[in-house]
C-alpha cells in the first residue's frame, strides 16, 4: 500500500484578518507601549480591531480587547488629552454639531411662477433650477449624536425591579383544626 490513498488533511480557512508575527506580550511595559499604540492607531482613524492587531493582539480577539482597554479610566484620559493636543475638543465638536444640525443640501427643482395658473404650457411660468434646503436626515442625526452626549437621550433603559417575596408556611395537620399544633405521638 501507499500513502497516496491516505486523505489529506485539509488547511483550516483563514480566520480573516492578518495573524501578528509575535503574540502580545504580557510584561507591564510591553501593555503599557501596546496602550500607547492602541491610542496612536484610534487618533489616526483606524478601526479598534485593526488597531488592535498592529499593536500585537490577535485577530480574533483584537476588537473585544481594545474596546476593553479603551473603557480603562486612565486609558480614557490619555485618549482624551491626545485629542485635546490636536485641537479635537469639545468647543470643536460643538461647532461640527452646530454645522451638522444647521446643514443644507443643493437639490434640482422645477420652480411654477405663482399666478400662472393650471396652465404649465407657459414656458415662462416654469423653470429648473437648484434650490438649498434643510438636510433633516443629518439634522436628525446630529440632534440625535448632541442629545446621546449631554445624557439626555438613552435607547435603552433598563430598571432592576427586585420585588419583595413573602412566604408563610403553616404547619397543617390530618385531623383537627388546622390553628392548633399537631399532637405528638399521635398515631394513626
Amino acid at each position: 500500500m501507499t500513502d497516496s490513498a491516505a486523505p489529506k488533511k485539509k488547511k483550516p480557512p483563514n480566520s480573516g484578518g492578518v495573524q501578528p508575527k509575535t503574540h502580545a506580550r504580557k510584561t507591564r511595559a510591553a501593555s503599557q507601549l501596546r496602550r500607547k499604540k492602541i491610542i496612536k492607531d484610534i487618533l489616526a482613524g483606524k478601526d479598534r480591531q485593526q488597531a488592535g492587531i498592529d499593536s500585537g493582539l490577535s485577530p480574533k480577539t483584537a476588537a473585544s480587547q481594545v474596546s476593553k482597554i479603551l473603557s480603562e479610566p486612565q486609558i480614557k484620559n490619555a485618549l482624551l488629552a491626545e485629542m485635546e493636543k490636536i485641537g479635537l475638543n469639545d468647543a470643536f465638536f460643538a461647532q461640527q454639531h452646530r454645522e451638522l444640525i444647521l446643514g443644507t443640501k443643493i437639490i434640482s427643482a422645477t420652480i411654477i411662477v405663482p399666478g400662472s395658473g393650471s396652465d404649465l404650457q407657459d414656458a415662462g411660468s416654469m423653470s429648473k433650477d437648484f434650490i438649498e434646503v434643510p438636510d433633516l436626515q443629518a439634522k436628525a442625526k446630529g440632534l440625535e449624536m448632541a442629545y446621546k452626549l449631554t445624557g439626555r437621550f438613552t435607547e435603552r433603559h433598563e430598571v432592576d425591579i427586585k420585588p419583595t417575596i413573602r412566604v408563610v408556611i403553616r404547619k397543617f395537620c390530618s385531623r383537627g383544626n388546622p390553628d392548633e399544633p399537631a399532637k405528638e405521638g399521635a398515631s394513626e
